[in-house]
């Protein structure tokens, strides 16, 4: 009976260990959209599509704080000083002088706010930013949201703001519809940077030390030089269009319509991290405490950090060393089968069938994909009886071999 129980034991801490070691759903914040994540020291809010939340225990419950809001469809969220500002889809910004209890109207435009950024300029709380969705739609309020001042026209849509500190100077960086902005005279003047991007429309924006980062339409860009230039870095993305970034020291991580990625610095790739993850419409992505959230169009996921970076960790120890195609399996068959592969590194692939002249009949595979080993299946319900070829291309590697169709 002891021999039972430990084995019951051991199947129970398993089955915990797996369940944590993927993203959970927090079912507290359903049915809504998740915009934003913002943290006030030992609270984490987030901006849905029904008002505000917070949560006081790292994540796991949140409670609804909407007392004051006029608007309850939030895209925004910053904390200056100790005030919490939110800016809303029907326009104007919102302030809380009380941790989010209470709401009060701060700007009053009737424009979505997309994105709000405090500039710490020696008086915490004195000056914010806010984006917003119109021609010249950036305003500034250097009284803690009392008043607030209309800045540059240069762009229509003001994505995302992000503040940083580099070489003891003073910078704030505009993600918009036009391509990068960015002002060292607090927002009075601004200058384009745009050399390197192949698409102007900048969602997200992120900090790793020195380097910037912008999240486009198409993909993700590096600058390590203050903005002056841009470089591609879309190596192990199946989905380039970036909705959000979110950093932990030097791990970088994506949301994108097909989930969460991470990017590792050294082999400058990413790789994707959605294990458990059923919904992968990701909209926002935050870092807090000792684990990372990721918000979709329905609900908040969570995830612990530490297991996600050792999960990629683990990965890359278990990469193929070398371009593999194997025999479909089975074969012959009706009318399914599975095509296995392997690749060593990061790169294009296709995965096509052709039949016995030549002719494609089926793309299986089209995009860039990480190392790893894949298996991809191949529905022949719509295709006669026959001889057919399937064919990898990665790089310079190219190989076909024979499959049988029987009906």
């Amino acid at each position: 009976m002891k021999q039972v129980s430990s084995f019951l034991m051991i199947i129970i801490l398993s089955s915990i260990n797996s369940l944590y070691a993927q993203w959970l759903n927090i079912n507290s914040v359903s049915r809504t959209s998740v915009n934003c994540f913002v943290s006030y020291g030992t609270i984490l809010y987030t901006g849905t599509s029904s008002g505000i939340y917070y949560s006081s225990n790292n994540g796991t419950k949140w409670d609804h704080i909407n007392t004051g809001l006029t608007k309850t469809n939030m895209l925004s969220l910053a904390v200056a000083g100790t005030n919490i500002f939110a800016g809303s889809d029907s326009g104007g910004v919102y302030l809380s002088t009380d941790s989010g209890a209470t709401w009060a109207s701060s700007l009053q435009i009737t424009n979505p706010v997309l994105s709000l950024a405090e500039f710490k300029n020696g008086t915490p709380g004195s000056t914010i930013f806010a984006g917003s969705e119109n021609v010249g739609g950036i305003y500034r309020s250097t009284d803690s949201g009392t008043d607030w001042t209309q800045l540059g026209m240069f762009s229509k849509h003001f994505w995302s703001l992000s503040v940083f500190y580099l070489s003891g100077g003073l910078e704030i960086i505009a993600g918009t519809d036009n391509g990068v902005y960015i002002s060292t005279d607090i927002g009075v003047t601004w200058t384009q940077f745009n050399s390197g991007l192949t698409n102007l429309i900048v969602h997200a924006l992120a900090i790793s030390g020195t380097n910037i980062f912008a999240g486009t339409e198409n993909g993700v860009f590096i600058s390590t030089n203050i903005g002056t230039s841009w470089t591609q870095i879309n190596n192990g993305l199946t989905n380039t269009n970036i909705t959000s970034f979110a950093v932990s020291g030097i791990d970088l991580f994506a949301g994108t319509g097909k989930g969460v990625f991470m990017y590792n610095n050294k082999s400058s790739n990413w790789t994707q991290v959605n294990d458990g993850l059923s919904n992968t419409n990701i909209l926002s992505l935050c870092v807090f405490n000792t684990n990372i959230f990721a918000g979709t169009d329905s609900s908040i996921w969570m995830r612990p950090l530490s297991e996600v970076i050792t999960g990629v960790e683990k990965n890359k120890n278990n990469l193929p060393t070398s371009f593999s195609l194997w025999q479909n399996y089975p074969n012959p068959f009706n009318p399914v089968t599975t095509i296995s592969f392997s690749i060593p590194k990061t790169g294009f692939v296709t995965l096509k069938v052709y039949d016995i002249l030549g002719r494609d009949i089926a793309t299986l595979v089209k995009e860039y994909r990480p190392a790893g080993n894949y298996s991809i299946k191949f529905d022949g319900s719509k295709t006669t009886s026959g001889v057919y070829f399937y064919r990898l291309q990665s790089g310079n590697y190219t190989e076909t071999k024979k499959l049988l169709l029987i009906k």
